[in-house]
C-alpha cells in the first residue's frame, strides 16, 4: 500500500511541477539590464529562454561577448548616435526562424525606444531586409555584408514591401 501511495506522490509532484514549469515560461519577462562585466552591455532574453540578445556599443565589449556567448545568443552593435544611425545584428544568418526574427526586432525596438535615439525603422522594413540579407548569405552573394544584418535609417524605404513588389513587377 505504501509503494501505491509513493507513486502517486511522485506522479502528483511530477505532474505539479510541470504545470508550474509551463506557467513560468508563458509569463516570463524579458530580462531587461542583466550585465555582464562590460558597463555597456545590456541583455534581453528572447523566445522563452532560447537565448539572449545583447546590446552593446563598444568593440571591447563585442569582443567580449563572442567569447562568452552561446551559440542561440545574438549581438546587435548600438550605431544609433552617427550619421546614419543603425543597429547592426552580428552573423544575422544563424536566425533562420522568422518568428525569432520577429522576437528579436521587437526587443531592439523595445530597447532603442527606451533609449534616446535618433534611429527609426518600422517592423515590416526590417523583417524584409533579414530575409534578404539570410537569403543573400546562403547563397554566398556579398557574405562580407549579408551575413550581418544593418538596420540603418537610410534603408526604411528600400526594404518597404510596395517598393520590393514594384521592384519584381507585382
Amino acid at each position: 500500500m505504501q509503494k501505491n501511495n509513493r507513486k502517486k506522490v511522485i506522479i502528483y509532484l511530477s505532474a505539479m511541477l510541470i504545470l508550474l514549469n509551463l506557467f513560468n515560461i508563458k509569463n516570463k519577462k524579458i530580462n531587461k539590464d542583466k550585465q555582464l562585466t562590460s558597463s555597456d552591455v545590456h541583455s534581453f532574453e528572447y523566445s522563452y529562454g532560447k537565448g539572449n540578445v545583447y546590446f552593446c556599443n563598444s568593440l571591447d565589449a563585442i569582443a567580449e561577448l563572442k567569447e562568452t556567448i552561446q551559440e542561440s545568443d545574438v549581438i546587435v552593435v548600438d550605431q544609433s548616435d552617427c550619421n546614419d544611425p543603425n543597429m547592426k545584428v552580428i552573423s544575422s544568418y544563424k536566425i533562420t526562424n522568422i518568428e525569432d526574427m520577429k522576437k528579436i526586432i521587437k526587443i531592439i525596438k523595445e530597447f532603442c525606444n527606451s533609449n534616446v535615439s535618433c534611429w527609426n525603422r518600422s517592423v515590416e522594413s526590417m523583417e524584409n531586409e533579414w530575409i534578404i540579407h539570410n537569403l543573400c548569405s546562403n547563397f554566398h552573394i556579398k557574405r562580407s555584408s549579408t551575413d550581418d544584418v544593418d538596420f540603418n535609417n537610410a534603408d526604411e524605404d528600400f526594404y518597404n514591401s510596395k517598393i520590393i513588389g514594384k521592384m519584381l513587377g507585382n
